[in-house]
Formats: structure tokens, sequence, C-alpha cells
């Protein structure tokens, strides 16, 4: 079932939280781990109206996750609902999760009056699979995210 996460969710999530990031070398590269942070973090996505964490749970056990946000561009009047984080385990890829996980998505964004959605490829974990579902739900690319440290 595809649902909202709660307060009571929040260790669970964190969970595949830790698991997301430790799976995902892009994201080590980028950024070190704070899990005081992630909490945090998750907290304010549950909190937040213009935020949500949305999981898919069976049996008491959270398949995945997609936390996003809503946000406007800079002098741009229209909303734009994208995605912070998605992770589905590894013995779920392949599985409806991610697919029901992003239907979702596209409904609570329509809902808050997002005219644009955004999902995004970063983490380097199933880079063409994740592509080929974007696509197969009729996501196109849009931009390139370039990164340098300093």
């Amino acid at each position: 079932m595809i649902r909202e996460a709660t307060f009571l969710d929040i260790p669970a999530v964190f969970e595949l939280c830790k698991k997301a990031y430790a799976e995902s070398s892009n994201h080590q590269r980028l950024y070190a781990w704070d899990e005081e942070k992630a909490i945090s973090s998750l907290k304010i996505f549950i909190l937040c109206n213009g935020a949500t964490v949305l999981i898919d749970e069976k049996g008491g056990v959270i398949r995945g996750f997609l936390i996003a946000e809503l946000t406007a561009p800079l002098g741009g009047v229209d909303i734009i609902a994208t995605d912070v984080a998605f992770y589905v385990l590894p013995e779920h890829r392949g599985s409806l999760t991610a697919f029901r996980l992003i239907k979702k998505y596209e409904s609570w964004a329509k809902k808050n009056g997002a005219k644009h959605i955004e999902l995004g490829v970063s983490s380097g974990i199933d880079h063409e699979k994740t592509l080929s579902l974007y696509a197969f739900l009729g996501y196109r690319p849009l931009s390139v995210t370039y990164t340098k440290e300093v």
C-alpha cells in the first residue's frame, strides 16, 4: 500500500535512507552521512505542507520511499514537484513498488497544484533501469547536472 509516512514511520524510513546512502557510490563521494541530520530532515518533510514522504508498505515492511517537495523557479509562477530522494529495496526492484510510488507522487503533485513533475537519477543505482522506467511513464530528459569538489 502506498501512503504518506507519519512520525511513527521515521525509524523504518531512516533505515532505508541509510541503505540508500550505503548503496550509492555517487552520494558517498558528494557528502558525508549524518544520522541526526537525516532524522531531522525526515521530520521536516513529513510536517511540511509543501513536501511529502511516500512509502510502499506491505505487512508492516516498508519496501521503498519517495521524498518530494514543491518549488517554484526564480521569477516563475508555476509550481514544480521535484523528488529529493527515491529508493526501493533491492529485493523489490522490478516489482510494482517504484511504479506505484511514482504514480502516487504524480497524484500528490497534481493535487498540490504542480504544473511539472521532476524525477532525477543521481545515486548511480540501477541507472539505466531507472531511466527506462521514467521514459515508460512519459518522462523525458530535461537537464544535466555537473559537480565539482571545492
